[in-house]
């Protein structure tokens, strides 16, 4: 009957709630009961009558589910389960702080059991059957108004307790005061800053307990109330030692916010930073004093506004500014020359839209007080930033590398006249004398490619008053028969003042026609009918005797004649003489061996030797003889090694048994003691068989390359000098990267940590710990000056070194770096068990770390890039190989023909094709290894080869 009515109550309501169910509040109702008759009827008539959503659950390990599946209003909970008691639950509950209000009910109408209910936690009791349904509404309604009282006091108790911890836990000194001067809070801060506890400072007056304490005291009257506002007040702690704070005044206002009520101080100790800023104004003024006397040019150059915002006072005595500008005004434009302004606005663009992108120093030319453009190095990092993180400043140091670039191109230029010089040499050593003159023009045509003069002629002496022309080139013509109708035959006895100058047998060079002398009237007359404006004449001598001379001469402007040319015509004039000797020896050799043979001991500026297969000399020619200071005799019979440098024996040797009937012929280079004194010397040896089979002896032709050598290293020098200059730009980002990311973080723990050392006593606890953090902080402020240690120079030494050590070591500094935005994945695969090699592992430490930096820039930052490196072992060439491969911006065919070539100036976007990749090869072959470049699927794949240390008498590395 109970179940019936209760039915019939539910179907009254129906109608009722129907219209306004979906626009009532919803609440969520959970019900526990094993009468699962009563537990529907109760959701039917809480859904209908309260929207509510109702949960059912029959077991404890039901309940327990949804419970901590969802959030309730209210909880119906049966006194008797099947597996426990609603007191139970209650227990377990009130232990995880349930705040959720619950109704127990029970069908025993037990007045001990209320009770024990209320006492447990729960909201209500209900006896079943003795209820009406229509109760449950009201029920719900004070338990959810009780609910979120309970989550109000539970909510303002966690804030009270909060800010509580938060006043007596902040760093910060905080002292209150009301309107009366009474002090009203003194945190513990406060009680340690100023030595004085709480106990005996808060109900004092604040002129008495604290506003005397600071120099000068806070100002405070009672007509006036202290001003709200930030100062910095020093004032004098328990020791007698002088202290700083950052003290702010702020007003305290009723609850309303319209009345002030009294005044509170927060006051921070910035003891150290105070000590700082007087060493940084220290700093400053020595700073300033450095700056005014360097003699290289510091500015700040401001990438919006594209101007000089600060320049030191000394580019008035370097540069020549326009009397016309301001110093707020000064730009780049102003100052470097026009053909070099785009490549500077091209460096600072990419500065500003692209900052984490690798730079090196850019060069330009600006004009000094005397109008000469001047070359300048300047290296510049980011000094300020906009309030979006791009670059708005940069600082730069400009300096004058003038002189080492004239250094530089007069080395180069040198290096390749020598090395024109001795493949010229090789070339009329091995060849025939049936093609000496082909072979003599050809030349010629060489060294006019080097000079560029508009036409060049060999002429010969017939006598001592005629000239005759022998071979020569037009410049504009490819025919060579056309200047020989041209050039035909000088008849030097009408040229006396040229006559008279030839005979010193030095060269002569005439810059400009126009300024010979008066008595070369003839000259100048016939100079002019050929519209000749420069010319050089170089005597070809020989045995005292001039045989002709070497002309070259422009036609369409005047020019300045350098050493290197004038130094290329004159062995180039010797090279030919000697040349022609041999051709007229050869001619002469059918008629008499004799004669040859005196020919080439007498007149022959080469060095000639023959030696048995047993390595003992068994003829040498005078020049040779000459060279060494010693006669004949005592050479004859003499093993060759004893006169080559015992390290470079064996390569020599090596070099002249791999002659064979097919290749018969070795060149190789050595170093000889001449005069206590080592000289290198080039060799070409020719192997003479008898019957294609059985070796007869060597005979060897070589020449002094000593000079060259010597250039060569020059060379070396300066490339060392400027790889130390990239290695440092690189370096300076790679460091400017890392206190980027540390050293403000470094810096803040470091003050913070001192800031808790001062304000623990020695005896507390926790003051060794604090004292651990400072340490920790300064010895991470020394590896990262060790870090940049790596900027030294490198050292030359070459020691037995294991490959994949020196990559690790690359992949340590440069690791963080190449994968910082996230983008880049760094793939390293070294295979174990290498042989050493023999090298210098600062410089390929250099190598490694130079070609993860192209390959990781070899991309933009938004796309995905992976930069693997990878050794192996290459068994039938006993050779280490190292690669380093990307999926970045791939190489053009056009960039692949000339990457290792030093450009100045990177060609386009992505990995560097300048001078970075020509130090890298550089590196790779005083090595005596092999780096080359492909790309494959896709892939760019930069490969190293060096030789394997071998032991026992297996290959050993060998260095020049």
């Amino acid at each position: 009957m109970i179940v019936y009515a209760h039915f019939m109550a539910i179907q009254a309501l129906l109608m009722y709630h129907f219209l306004t169910l979906m626009n009532a509040e919803i609440h969520k109702v959970l019900i526990l009961d094993d009468d699962r008759i009563l537990a529907q009827l109760m959701a039917d008539y809480l859904s209908l009558s309260a929207h509510c959503y109702v949960t059912q659950t029959h077991k404890s390990e039901d309940f327990w589910k949804a419970y901590q599946s969802d959030s309730y209003d209210l909880i119906f909970m049966d006194f008797r389960l099947p597996d426990t008691t609603g007191l139970d639950i209650l227990e377990k509950l009130a232990a995880q702080d349930n705040i959720t209000p619950i109704v127990m009910m029970t069908g025993e109408g037990s007045e001990e059991i209320a009770v024990k209910a209320i006492q447990s936690g729960a909201f209500d009791y209900l006896v079943k059957g003795h209820f009406e349904f229509s109760v449950l509404p009201t029920l719900l309604t004070k338990a959810i108004r009780q609910h979120k009282i309970q989550a109000e006091i539970k909510q303002n108790r966690a804030q009270i307790d909060f800010q509580a911890a938060l006043l007596n836990n902040v760093s910060d000194s905080v002292v209150g005061w009301d309107l009366h001067n009474r002090i009203t809070y003194w945190n513990p801060v406060a009680a340690e800053l100023f030595s004085l506890s709480a106990h005996n400072a808060i109900g004092k007056q604040a002129e008495d307990m604290y506003f005397n304490l600071f120099e000068p005291p806070i100002c405070t009257t009672e007509d006036t109330l202290p001003a709200s506002g930030t100062a910095e007040r020093k004032y004098k702690d328990g020791f007698g030692a002088e202290r700083w704070v950052n003290s702010k005044i702020t007003p305290l206002f009723d609850e309303q916010h319209t009345r002030i009520t009294g005044y509170m101080d927060i006051a921070r100790e910035i003891t150290t930073t105070k000590s700082e800023q007087q060493e940084h104004l220290s700093t400053q003024h020595f700073l300033e004093k450095i700056i005014a006397s360097s003699p290289d040019i510091i500015y700040i150059a401001d990438l919006t506004m594209n101007t000089l915002s600060f320049v030191n006072p000394q580019i008035l005595e370097i540069l020549s500014i326009p009397a016309n500008i301001q110093d707020s005004s000064l730009r780049f434009s102003d100052l470097v020359h026009p053909e070099d302004l785009a490549s500077v606005n091209q460096h600072h663009h990419e500065v500003y839209s692209e900052p984490a992108q690798t730079r090196i120093a850019f060069e330009f030319r600006m004009r000094d007080t005397r109008g000469v453009w001047n070359w300048y190095s300047s290296h510049e990092t980011i000094f300020s930033r906009d309030l979006t993180g791009n670059p708005k400043e940069v600082i730069g140091i400009a300096q004058d590398i003038t002189a080492n670039k004239v250094i530089g191109n007069q080395l180069q230029q040198r290096l390749i006249v020598e090395k024109l010089l001795s493949s010229i040499s090789n070339f009329f050593i091995n060849i025939s004398p049936e093609n000496t003159d082909m072979g003599i023009e050809k030349s010629l045509l060489l060294v006019g490619n080097y000079i560029r003069p508009d036409l060049g002629a060999i002429y010969l002496t017939e006598n001592k008053n005629f000239f005759s022309y022998y071979c020569g080139f037009e410049k504009s013509v490819p025919d060579s028969r056309r200047i020989q109708e041209r050039a035909g035959i000088i008849e030097i006895r009408n040229f006396p003042w040229l006559k008279g100058e030839l005979k010193s047998q030095q060269p002569l060079l005439i810059n400009n026609t126009a300024e010979l002398p008066f008595e070369a009237i003839a000259e100048m007359d016939f100079l002019a009918k050929h519209g000749i404006k420069s010319i050089i004449f170089v005597p070809m001598v020989y045995n005292s005797e001039m045989i002709g001379i070497v002309t070259v001469v422009m036609n369409h402007e005047t020019v300045t004649w350098q050493p290197d040319h004038v130094h290329l015509l004159q062995t180039f004039a010797d090279l030919v003489v000697n040349a022609i000797i041999q051709k007229r020896a050869a001619q002469e050799v059918q008629s008499s061996e004799a004669r040859y043979r005196a020919i080439v001991e007498e007149h022959q500026t080469e060095l000639i030797f023959r030696i048995d297969p047993l390595f003992l000399f068994t003829f040498v020619n005078e020049t040779f003889c000459n060279y060494y200071k010693k006669a004949r005799s005592d050479l004859i019979g003499t093993p060759f090694q004893l006169l080559i440098n015992a390290e470079d024996f064996t390569k020599v040797e090596q070099a002249i048994l791999a002659c064979t009937p097919a290749s018969p012929i070795t060149q190789f280079e050595m170093r000889t003691l001449v005069a206590n004194s080592f000289r290198w010397q080039e060799w070409t040896i020719r192997a003479i068989f008898k019957d294609n089979s059985t070796i007869i002896d060597y005979q060897g032709v070589g020449r002094d390359i000593n000079q060259r050598k010597e250039i060569e290293h020059q060379l070396k020098t300066a490339q060392t000098h400027l790889a130390q200059t990239t290695r440092m730009a690189a370096i300076g980002e790679l460091a400017a990267s890392i206190a980027h990311q540390i050293s403000n973080p470094l810096t803040t723990i470091i003050a913070e940590a001192q800031l808790l050392v001062n304000s623990i006593p020695n005896q507390h606890a926790d003051y060794e710990s604090a004292s651990a953090i400072v340490e920790a902080g300064w010895r991470a402020q020394h590896v990262i000056r060790e870090l940049l240690k790596f900027s030294e120079a490198p050292k030359n030494d070459q020691d037995e070194i294991a490959i994949n050590e020196t990559i690790e070591k690359a992949v340590l500094l440069a690791g963080t770096h190449i994968q910082k935005s996230g983008s880049t994945i760094l793939n390293i695969a070294l295979e174990p068990g290498l042989p050493p090699v023999c090298g210098n592992s600062q410089q390929l430490e250099d190598l490694w770390l130079t070609l993860l930096l192209l390959a990781r820039s070899a991309t933009l930052d938004d796309k995905k890039h992976t930069v693997q490196i990878c050794t192996q072992y290459q068994a039938e060439t006993e050779e280490v190989m190292v690669s380093v491969i990307d999926d970045g911006i791939p190489i053009s065919p056009q960039q692949m023909e000339t990457i290792f070539e030093p450009q100045l100036v990177p060609r386009g976007q992505g990995r560097g094709t300048g001078i970075e990749l020509s130090l890298c090869r550089e590196i790779v072959r005083q090595h005596a290894g092999k780096i080359s470049v492909k790309m494959k699927n896709g892939l760019t794949i930069f490969e190293i080869s060096l030789p394997g240390e071998r032991k026992n008498g297996a290959y050993q590395h060998l260095s020049n």
